[in-house]
């Protein structure tokens, strides 16, 4: 009985000896991966920045970490940063190492727009299209721009710390109010808990004249109306869904009143297409009509840069949309007809905002 006691004891010492080797093979593999990346990403500083390039001559700000992923670390990440900050494993601020990635948005959908790989000393080094200085660069992530449109971090590469810092690490977090692990943050960012729930969401209200090109068959410019909009996004998904509604007010005071779904596949771009309500009737070509329910209002909106201020983006908008209106018998108009009351041009001021700023603070 001793002597197996004995074995037993010499096998666990044995098996946590085997452990700890292991974990501090892997735990320098992870750091040797990770400076290496560094010194790579290194050697591209000074080369130029172009839209969708990645390298090795020049690179877009995803391109490069793409790029430098594959050629270092062998790791193949999606090619846009919204589609890495999707795939990477989230990490809280305290749990960043040198070799990790930050993301920014600068975007009122809150897709993800830029990409930097941390290099230590709070520095990023990261492809750069505006600014004092473009191209590849390195920045200090406390400058005003980018504390200001940062979103987190993620880790495409192991931890470079032990696994007994890590459980350290883990417990003390426990004990405290620190930010929760990685593995917590990416779950909730996935829509896992309430804060990333909220998070996902981005509220946008628009205030437009409504205007066309055509009046009574000819060509001229004419005043319709007003607008006003408003509609919720999820950025959750790539083409940002979302639903919404709009208030368009005609001379003699007929009211448009359409429930959109919405979808803007890029930041600057926003489709949408719903049936509609009307109040009164319109009075174009000298003929009052009335809104066919279905299919209602389609268009397609496209937006400027953003101006931001703090958590809000405004953006001049310019939509071109088409109206199916009917006769008042229900019979529909010529074709002639039919585009010159439909056919619209909607110009406005639009203001967005993500959800979380209606409850005073920034998930995280």
């Amino acid at each position: 009985m001793g002597i197996l006691r004995r074995s037993l004891h010499v096998g666990i010492f044995l098996f946590a000896l085997c452990a700890s080797v292991y974990a501090g093979s892997k735990t320098e593999a992870s750091q040797m991966k990770r400076e290496a990346l560094i010194a790579d990403a290194k050697k591209y500083i000074g080369s130029p920045y172009v839209t969708g390039a990645t390298g090795p001559q020049s690179f877009d700000c995803s391109g490069f970490i793409y790029f430098i992923a594959r050629k270092s670390a062998k790791v193949q990440l999606p090619r846009s940063a919204h589609a890495m900050y999707r795939f990477v494993e989230h990490i809280s601020d305290d749990e960043i190492e040198a070799g990790d990635l930050l993301f920014f948005s600068a975007s009122s959908s809150g897709r993800i727009t830029h990409v930097g790989l941390y290099i230590g000393n709070d520095k990023m080094i990261h492809a750069a299209s505006d600014g004092p200085k473009t191209g590849v660069i390195v920045s200090s992530r406390n400058e005003r721009y980018w504390k200001t449109h940062y979103v987190g971090a993620g880790r495409f590469i192991s931890s470079a710390k032990g696994a007994a810092g890590a459980a350290s690490d883990n417990s003390d977090k426990q004990k405290s109010d620190a930010p929760s692990s990685g593995k917590d943050r990416d779950k909730r960012t996935r829509g896992g808990g309430s804060g990333a729930f909220i998070d996902n969401f981005y509220c946008s209200f628009s205030a437009a004249i409504d205007w066309s090109l055509f009046k009574d068959n000819a060509f001229d410019a004419n005043f319709r109306g007003a607008c006003t909009e408003a509609d919720v996004t999820i950025s959750k998904w790539p083409l940002c869904p979302g639903v919404g509604t709009m208030i368009r007010g005609y001379e003699g005071g007929a009211v448009f009143v359409p429930l959109m779904l919405v979808l803007s596949p890029v930041d600057s771009v926003r489709i949408y297409a719903g049936p509609a309500v009307a109040l009164g009737a319109p009075t174009f070509s000298g003929e009052r009509m009335s809104v066919s329910s279905f299919p209602g209002v389609f268009g397609v909106s496209f937006c400027t840069p953003p101006l931001d201020a703090g958590s809000v983006s405004i953006r001049f908008t310019q939509d071109i949309s088409y109206t199916v209106f009917k006769k008042r018998d229900g019979s529909m108009p010529s074709f002639g007809d039919a585009f010159c009351t439909g056919f619209a041009l909607v110009t406005g001021i639009r203001v967005s905002l993500p959800m979380r700023a209606f409850g005073g603070k920034r998930g995280t």
